[in-house]
């Protein structure tokens, strides 16, 4: 089973994030969307009717594919004018001309028609496979991976001006990516994916500091864990050694009883360093530090050897081997999962 009993309803004008690790079945949805696969159930609604059993031809989609897909025989113009020959309401020679032109206006590729596509950048290529899928006036937009083969601050440039585009042209479209970032800029909404099952499909807001499940805590954005065992009243007890036991709040958990092993989740900025000794704090010992500018990441290990993030002050001296970790009063609050084969 490649999907099982996937479910999304995309608002008109929305855009849809498909993300997940590979072979969670991202492209192969988008492209039972497109009609390039047949599902063997279900049925894909565009404004209360059913595309599915229509070929991909009839169903007025557009595609950017992951390669762009582009012809290098043909020139930019040419390109863009392919997806309109074979439309019967693609209008008079003129007529096509015009919508090339405005199509490579919306990507800000104006003037470039007679161009060779050996002759232009990456990114350039990128949007002239955008303005390809527009030129027809396809009800939905579908791009798989469309930035993977540019570089990073290309591939960031270009999603800024992807997504400029799409909401200046009101268009639904579904995008597919497996990384997180790239899907939090680009999607009103995300669907988390993982192994042919919807894990989650919320907002980015909603997926962050609220996930359903241990894969999306995990996949998403950076998190540790701590295993406990659940207080049933709200709290996780965890083992701090010679500290003793604390007590860690947590979001509630359904079906724990007292007593259950459990793990409690949490993101790095729900933790501060604090000096050996506080109150309510796990002693720990920095095993690494990265330095990111305005931030420092440290790894840091419990006497038991938990090893998690903490994010700290600036100065990556500003902080002692020996130190604590005591839980922030800032969201995201942490998480609490049970541990597989204790109830």
């Amino acid at each position: 089973v490649v999907l099982d009993r996937i479910s999304l309803a995309v608002d008109e004008g929305e855009t849809l994030a498909l993300l997940g690790p590979s072979g969670s079945g991202k492209t192969t949805l988008l492209r039972v969307i497109a009609g390039f696969e047949t599902a063997d159930a279900g049925t894909i609604e565009v404004g209360g009717s059913d595309v599915a059993p229509l070929p991909p031809a009839r169903r007025r989609f557009g595609m950017v594919f992951q390669h762009y897909a582009l012809f290098p025989h043909l020139s930019v113009g040419e390109n863009v004018a392919f997806g309109l020959e074979s439309m019967p309401d693609a209008g008079s020679a003129p007529d096509r001309r015009a919508r090339v032109a405005e199509a490579l206006e919306l990507v800000d590729l104006g003037g470039f028609q007679g161009r060779r596509i050996h002759q232009i950048s990456g990114g350039q290529q990128q949007r002239v496979a955008l303005a390809r899928a527009l030129a027809p006036g396809p009800r939905v937009l579908l791009l798989d991976e469309p930035l993977s083969n540019l570089d990073r601050t290309l591939r960031e440039r270009t999603r800024r001006e992807i997504g400029t585009t799409l909401e200046r042209v009101g268009i639904t479209a579904v995008w597919v990516t497996h990384e997180q970032e790239e899907a939090f800029d680009v999607g009103n909404r995300v669907a988390v994916l993982h192994q042919g099952e919807l894990e989650q499909f919320g907002t980015p807001e909603e997926l962050y500091r609220e996930p359903e499940t241990r894969f999306v805590a995990g996949f998403v954005g950076r998190a540790s864990s701590i295993a406990g065992s659940w207080l049933g009243d709200g709290a996780v007890a965890v083992d701090a050694g010679a500290a003793g036991t604390l007590r860690w709040s947590g979001a509630p958990a359904d079906d724990l009883a007292r007593g259950d092993r459990v793990e409690l989740v949490f993101r790095p900025e729900a933790l501060e360093l604090v000096e050996p000794g506080s109150e309510d704090a796990l002693p720990v010992r920095i095993v690494a530090r990265r330095y990111a500018g305005s931030q420092t990441f440290y790894t840091v290990e419990s006497r038991r050897g938990d090893r998690f993030e903490v994010i700290g002050p600036p100065d990556a001296a500003a902080a002692s081997d020996e130190s604590a970790a005591r839980p922030r009063p800032v969201l995201p609050l942490p998480r609490v999962f049970p541990i597989s084969g204790t109830g």
